[in-house]
């Protein structure tokens, strides 16, 4: 067997790989992929990649731009604020969200009851509105408690 030229012949009575051949492992990746929110519904529906029906459905992610892109209407802040607003309760706004951030087939979702709709577009809401998410709370020192706004000094 040749050597390569660029590899140093291995030193004698030394047996395993040449250090050159040494390759850090990668860290392992969690089994489970961490939800940004679950949600209980009343139907069962199935989850791509799994057999079994659930009755929870776990984003792994929360709604992003992506998924507001061709949903609001832009003709002026009016409308486009009226559109924000019932955003969450639209059925075919919620089953693009959980096609594309909770891994559900359109099939299946299509098979969420209307009052799961509505629970599932209460709990989305926050992510809409830039509120923060059920469950989460604001900092302290970023909710204003005043009542008239900005103090102002007077001198």
């Amino acid at each position: 067997m040749a050597s390569n030229p660029r590899t140093p012949p291995r030193p004698a009575g030394r047996s395993g790989p040449t250090p050159q051949a040494v390759t850090a492992k990668a860290p392992a990746r969690p089994a489970v992929v961490p939800s940004v929110l679950e949600v209980e519904i009343t139907h069962p529906i199935k989850v791509v990649g799994s057999a079994e029906t659930t009755t929870t459905i776990r984003f792994r992610r929360p709604p992003g731009l992506g998924e507001l892109d061709g949903w609001l209407d832009e003709t002026n802040y009016v409308t486009f604020a009226r559109s924000l607003e019932v955003l969450p309760f639209r059925p075919g706004w919620i089953v693009h969200v959980l096609t594309q951030c909770a891994g559900v087939s359109e099939a299946e979702a299509k098979k969420v009851p209307a009052r799961d709709m509505l629970t599932l577009g209460v709990a989305l809401t926050p992510f809409v509105s830039g509120l923060p998410p059920i469950g989460d709370s604001a900092p302290q020192d970023s909710l204003d408690t005043s009542a008239g706004g900005p103090e102002t000094s007077e001198s």
